[in-house]
């Protein structure tokens, strides 16, 4: 399943680093299909979660994180906790990156059309100086809004991805799902030392999964 979030990831990159000149060249459009193809993937992993909840009993009533209140008591610790459930814990953390990556790519596409509209206008040579003058302004400052929302997407994805990961791992021990990270990761003796040592730290015995 990594393999679609490097897709997602490849996509998004193509508009970083663009010159003024090439965004006539750029079809903006394909930024709501990339919005479609997030929605597509994220109804995907959740019935997978739904469906190893399922198959290993564990109890994940995932309607119940709609509510921001039962996110954050789920998702963080509090003063009092002695011990936290970890399916919650890890689900409550990938549906708020999902919420992010939502919102992130709902914006995106919403300042890719700000972004051509400040540039015809001071490529327009109907425009006054001061027009012209206006619109740069405003285009460097969208461009700069809309540059920063692709490097958040990008970075957000792999959060994504790999609090799914973990999410299916915590359900199913057996289930091995591998986290972005490692994909890319060097395999150096330091790194898989790394590697292990944050295993064993995710593997804490005073984090307990609650079954029926």
């Amino acid at each position: 399943m990594a393999s679609k979030i490097q897709e997602l990831i490849d996509k998004y990159g193509k508009f970083e680093n663009l010159l003024p000149e090439e965004l006539k060249k750029i079809d903006f459009n394909e930024l709501k299909s990339f919005k479609d193809e997030f929605k597509h993937m994220t109804s995907d992993y959740l019935d997978m979660i739904r469906k190893l909840a399922k198959e290993n009993n564990v109890i994940l009533d995932t309607r119940k994180f709609r509510n921001p209140d039962y996110i954050i008591r789920m998702g963080f610790y509090r003063e009092d906790d002695t011990t936290q459930e970890r399916v919650p814990f890890y689900f409550a953390h990938w549906y708020v990156s999902m919420v992010t990556l939502d919102i992130l790519t709902n914006a995106v596409l919403e300042l890719s059309s700000s972004l051509m509209n400040y540039y015809d206008h001071y490529t327009n040579d109907k425009s006054t100086v001061n027009e012209k003058k206006l619109n740069f302004n405003h285009f460097v400052r969208t461009w700069q809004d809309f540059y920063g929302y692709l490097i958040n997407i990008k970075k957000t994805i792999y959060d994504y991805y790999d609090l799914y990961a973990s999410t299916c791992n915590v359900i199913d021990p057996h289930n091995n799902e591998k986290t972005y990270y490692a994909f890319k990761s060097l395999t150096t003796p330091e790194v898989n030392a790394g590697a292990k040592d944050l295993a064993e730290f995710i593997e804490a015995p005073e984090i307990n999964t609650k079954k029926k």
